[in-house]
């Protein structure tokens, strides 16, 4: 089993999640303002969640596309405002949920989800992806704009970004982002 180091920010639903019983064992806080100073080699992903220090992210991308071409995985959670992702496309742009399409629902992020599970705005409120050649599209909307996409070709390790803020809304409590967070979670931890 692999651990994930949850980049922390000092936002509420982050604590509340980072330190929730079933992920204590699999998440290691790393404060945001320190991340210079991590041995990220430690860790198989790395979470970021919405809200995240993106300033520190951008300061520290050379690091973080060494993360990724060791074999590392980065999990992305809502917008990507400063370029600190390598080769994301974020647009702070506006689509109906009610266009989300799951493009392979087999695939094991999916297990026990339905399309419904992903509808807890009623618009992509943290913007859209605009897919580049890599990025395998997971989830969709209207114009095949990304909602979810999985980069497993661009490095040695991964990029599993998504405009969904599951891990925000299950720590302000909502239930139906925590089944898609846990999924992404156990299949981080799983499959490294």
């Amino acid at each position: 089993m692999g651990k994930i180091g949850a980049i922390y920010s000092g936002n509420f639903f982050q604590h509340r999640i980072f330190n929730m019983e079933e992920f204590r064992t699999i998440l290691k806080i790393l404060p945001a303002c320190d991340l210079p100073r991590f041995d990220l080699s430690k860790f198989d992903a790395l979470l970021m969640a919405r809200e995240g220090n993106q300033e520190v992210l951008l300061a520290n991308k050379r690091k973080l596309v060494r993360f990724l071409d060791g074999g590392g995985r980065i999990i992305s959670f809502g917008e990507v405002v400063n370029k600190w992702l390598p080769l994301c496309d974020w647009r702070d742009e506006r689509i109906d949920a009610n266009t989300f399409k799951i493009v392979d629902e087999t695939y094991p992020l999916f297990r026990e989800i339905s399309l419904d599970d992903l509808k807890w705005h009623p618009r992509t409120v943290h913007g859209i992806f605009v897919l580049y050649e890599n990025a395998r599209p997971l989830i969709t909307g209207e114009n095949n704009y990304g909602i979810m996409y999985l980069d497993e070709k661009s490095f040695k390790g991964e990029i599993l970004a998504t405009v969904l803020d599951p891990l925000c809304h299950a720590g302000y409590g909502l239930e139906r982002p925590m089944k898609i967070l846990k999924n992404i979670i156990h299949w981080s931890i799983n499959n490294k």
